[in-house]
C-alpha cells in the first residue's frame, strides 16, 4: 500500500512503514531536511551526474548535427573519392649467376620478405588468388588459400618471386582475356563473427586478366586495341581526380606505361604486364533513410623480365604494383538540414529541460526559510537537482528521444560508411588520430537513443493497473550508456579476424559490355546490412554482455521496478521512468544498515522525499506540464478519519480507496481543485 503524502498545513503524517503498521509521529518540518536525511547525495553521484551533463551538453558540438558536407574529394554529382591508393608490394630481382634474390619496397629500400597479409587477407589479393584457384593452385601454398594457418606473418622473397612468376604465365597461357565472377567474405570487424549465412558479410567481384607486351609504346588503354581492360571506360582510371596524388601522371594507363618504360631490356629480355582487375557492383548500405553506396576496386599490376634463350625463358625480374580505391554515391547532404533541425530541436528541448528542473528546484529552495541567502539558495538548488537519477533526466523525456531516432535513422548509413571508411589503409596498418577517436566514440553511441526508445516502447502494452501495483518497469541505471559504449567496440576492425576467403568462382564471357553492365548496376542481394540494422545487431550483444555481467558476476537485476506516485500515472507518463530511478549500474538494492532488501522493500524507504522528487522529475519536463496545463485535470483534498491527516491525490474518492486497497468510509473529501491552482510546493506533494 502506498504511504502518504502530508500537505504542509497538517502537523501530522504517517511515518514510512517497513512492514507493519507504526504509529503516527510528528513530521519534520522542512522539506527539504526530509529530502536530505531519505535520499543521501554521495560524492560519486554528484561526480558521474556532473560528468553525465558535461557529455550531454557537448554531444552535439562534439559530433556535430550531421554531413553538412562529404569530407571526401567528389568525383561527380552524388559520387565522392573515399580513399585512392598506389603503391607496391614488391619488386625482386634474380641474380642470373648467383640465383641470390634483392627485394626492394616502394621507397626502394631493400627488404628480405613480404607481409603474408598482402597475398591473403588483403582485398587486392583476390584477383591473384581466383587466378591460382582456377589455374595452378599448386604454385601457391594452401595456407593463403585458407586451407591451413600460415607458418608465418611473412613470405621470404624468393617465395614471392615464384608466386608473382606463376601467376603472369597462368594469364599469359590465356589465348584471350578471362574474367570471373567471383564471392568472397570479407571479414574484418568484430560483429561479422555473428553474421552468418545470409547475413554474412560477402562481396561479389567481377575479376578480369589482360596481358600485355611491352607495353612502353601503346597504353594498355588504347581504344583501337581490340581488348582493353574494362576499368579504361570507369571515372576511377584517372586517379589525380581522386585525390590519388599521381601527379605528373592521371591516368592508370599512363602510369603503367610509364612503369614499363623504366626497365632497361637487353637483346634478349622481354617485358610483359599482366593486368588484373577487380570490381564489384554498387554494395547498397541498407538500414537507413539516405542512401549510401560503396564501390571498391583495385588493380593489380605485375611486371615481368625474362631472358629468352631459343625456346626458354628465365624470369630475372617481378614487380607487384597495385591500385585501389572506393567510390561512394550518396544523397546524404540532401538530408543535412532536415537531421539539423530535428537534433537542433531535440538538443534545445533537453537544455530547457534541464535549466526547468534546477529551476524548479530553485522554487523549492525559496520556499524554505532557512534559505536565505543567494549562496545558499544556489548551492541548496544543486544539491537537490543532483537528488534526482541523471538517467531519469537524460533519457525520460519521449520526445527528444524520438527526434534524435529519427535524426539517427535518417544518417546512419552514411555515419557507419564514414567510419568504416577511416579504419581502412594500405595493407591492414590502421591508425586512428585522437580527434577520429573522439568523433567516432561521440557519432557512434547516438545509438543509445535507441535503446531508450526500445525501453520507452517496451512499457506501452502495461496496464496502469500493473504499473501501480508492480512498479514500473525501467533500465537499470547507466546500462543504457554502458550497452551502447560496449557496441562500438563491436564494430572495431581486428586484423586477427580477418578473412577474405573465396567462396565461389564462376566463368563469365570476357566481354566489355558485359564486364561494364555488371559493375554498374547492384544486384538485389548485394546489400550490406548497416545503418539501424549495425546498431541493432551491435546492442544486442553488447546487451547480452551487460547483462552476463550482472547477473553472473555481481547478481544483479538489470531491470529494475520503480514504485511511483499515482499522479505520475493519472498526469504524467510513465515513460519518463523507463530507466530506472533506483539501483545505479553495480548498485545492490540495500537498506542503510547494508543488509539486501528486495525491491519493494528497497521502494518503501523514505517514500514521501523520493516521491517529491519524482514528482519534481515530470513536471520540469515541459512537454508533459505543458499538458497537464492544458487538461487542467482536478486534484482532491482528502482527510482520513480519525487522524485528521490530509493529503492531496489525483482520483476520486472510490477510485481512490480501491487504488489504497482501504475502505473509502476511512476518508472524507475536504475538497476538489484544478491541479495547476495549486502551489508548486503542494503539487509535488501530490500522491
Amino acid at each position: 500500500m502506498c504511504n502518504v503524502i502530508a500537505s504542509p498545513r497538517l502537523q501530522w503524517a504517517a511515518a514510512p512503514t517497513f512492514g507493519g503498521e507504526a504509529p503516527f509521529q510528528m513530521r519534520r518540518t522542512s522539506t527539504l531536511d526530509d529530502i536530505a536525511a531519505d535520499v543521501p547525495l554521495s560524492w560519486r553521484r554528484i561526480l558521474l551526474a556532473i560528468s553525465s551533463y558535461l557529455l550531454f551538453f557537448t554531444d552535439i558540438p562534439r559530433s556535430g548535427y550531421g554531413f553538412r558536407t562529404i569530407p571526401y574529394p567528389a568525383v561527380s554529382t552524388h559520387k565522392y573519392s573515399l580513399f585512392a591508393y598506389n603503391y607496391r608490394i614488391a619488386k625482386i630481382h634474380r641474380n642470373t649467376t648467383t640465383g641470390v634474390f634483392a627485394g626492394f619496397n616502394g621507397s626502394d629500400s631493400a627488404i628480405s620478405s613480404v607481409p603474408v597479409w598482402a597475398y591473403k587477407f588483403d582485398s587486392t589479393s583476390v584477383g591473384l588468388r581466383t587466378f591460382v584457384h582456377q589455374f595452378d593452385p599448386s604454385s601457391w601454398d594452401p595456407c593463403l588459400a585458407y586451407e591451413s594457418t600460415c607458418a608465418s606473418q611473412t613470405l621470404n622473397i624468393s617465395t614471392v618471386f615464384a608466386m608473382v612468376d606463376a601467376v603472369v604465365t597462368v594469364i599469359a597461357s590465356q589465348p584471350r582475356p578471362v574474367a570471373y565472377s567471383v564471392q568472397f567474405l570479407l571479414v574484418d570487424h568484430i560483429d561479422h563473427i555473428f553474421s552468418v549465412g545470409m547475413f554474412a558479410p560477402k562481396q561479389w567481384r567481377v575479376v578480369q586478366g589482360h596481358l600485355f607486351h611491352n607495353p612502353t609504346q601503346d597504353s594498355i588503354c588504347d581504344p583501337t586495341s581490340p581488348t582493353t581492360p574494362h576499368f579504361c571506360h570507369l571515372p576511377w582510371s584517372n586517379f589525380q581526380h581522386l585525390g590519388a596524388g599521381l601527379s605528373p601522371l592521371h591516368e592508370i594507363a599512363d602510369y603503367v606505361r610509364a612503369k614499363a618504360q623504366t626497365y632497361s631490356l637487353g637483346p634478349n629480355q622481354t617485358l610483359q604486364v599482366a593486368v588484373i582487375v577487380s570490381t564489384p557492383g554498387f554494395i547498397r548500405d541498407a538500414g537507413g533513410i539516405a542512401d549510401a553506396s560503396t564501390k571498391f576496386y583495385d588493380v593489380v599490376a605485375l611486371f615481368r623480365v625474362q631472358t629468352c634463350d631459343n625456346a626458354t625463358c628465365t624470369t630475372d625480374t617481378v614487380e607487384d604494383y597495385r591500385f585501389e580505391g572506393s567510390i561512394l554515391d550518396t544523397n546524404s547532404l540532401m538530408w543535412y538540414r532536415t537531421v539539423r533541425l530535428l537534433r537542433f530541436v531535440g538538443q534545445m528541448y533537453n537544455i530547457c529541460r534541464v535549466v526547468a528542473l534546477f529551476y524548479g528546484c530553485y522554487t523549492v529552495v525559496r520556499s524554505e526559510p532557512q534559505y536565505a541567502s543567494v549562496s545558499a539558495r544556489v548551492l541548496a538548488t544543486f544539491q537537490l537537482g543532483l537528488r534526482i537519477p541523471v538517467q531519469v533526466v537524460i533519457y525520460g523525456s519521449w520526445l527528444p528521444v524520438l527526434l534524435f531516432v529519427i535524426a539517427h535513422t535518417i544518417d546512419s548509413t552514411m555515419l557507419y560508411t564514414d567510419i568504416y571508411t577511416r579504419w581502412i589503409s594500405v595493407l591492414g596498418s590502421a591508425s586512428l588520430s585522437p580527434i577520429d577517436i573522439v568523433q567516432v566514440l561521440s557519432c557512434h553511441m547516438r545509438n543509445v537513443w535507441l535503446v531508450s526508445l526500445v525501453a520507452k516502447l517496451s512499457l506501452l502494452p502495461a496496464s496502469i493497473d500493473t504499473q501501480r501495483v508492480h512498479g514500473v518497469l525501467g533500465v537499470r541505471g547507466y546500462v543504457i550508456i554502458l550497452a551502447s559504449f560496449l557496441s562500438i567496440f563491436l564494430d572495431t576492425r581486428v586484423d586477427a579476424i580477418r578473412s577474405t576467403m573465396m567462396q565461389q568462382v564462376t566463368v563469365i564471357p570476357p566481354s566489355l559490355h558485359f564486364a561494364l553492365l555488371r559493375i554498374t548496376t547492384s544486384l538485389p542481394f548485394q546489400r550490406n546490412n548497416n545503418g539501424i540494422w549495425l546498431d541493432f545487431k551491435t546492442l544486442v550483444l553488447s546487451g547480452f554482455v551487460v547483462f552476463l555481467i550482472l547477473r553472473v558476476k555481481f547478481k544483479h537485476a538489470v531491470l529494475v521496478p520503480t514504485s511511483v506516485p499515482h499522479c505520475v500515472l493519472i498526469y504524467s507518463s510513465s515513460l519518463l521512468f523507463s530507466t530506472s530511478w533506483f539501483g545505479a549500474i553495480l548498485d545492490p538494492l540495500v537498506d542503510k544498515e547494508g543488509r539486501v532488501q528486495s525491491v519493494t522493500g528497497f521502494h518503501n524507504k523514505g517514500r514521501q522525499s523520493v516521491h517529491s522528487l519524482m514528482n519534481l522529475a515530470w513536471m520540469t519536463d515541459p512537454l508533459l506540464y505543458a499538458m497537464v496545463r492544458w487538461r487542467s485535470p482536478a486534484v482532491y483534498l482528502y482527510k482520513r478519519i480519525g487522524t485528521h491527516e490530509t493529503f492531496y491525490h489525483p482520483l476520486p474518492l472510490k477510485m481512490m480507496a480501491k487504488w489504497k486497497d482501504e475502505d473509502e468510509d476511512m476518508f472524507a473529501l475536504v475538497e476538489k481543485r484544478p491541479f495547476v491552482a495549486l502551489s508548486w510546493g503542494d503539487q509535488i506533494r501530490v500522491e
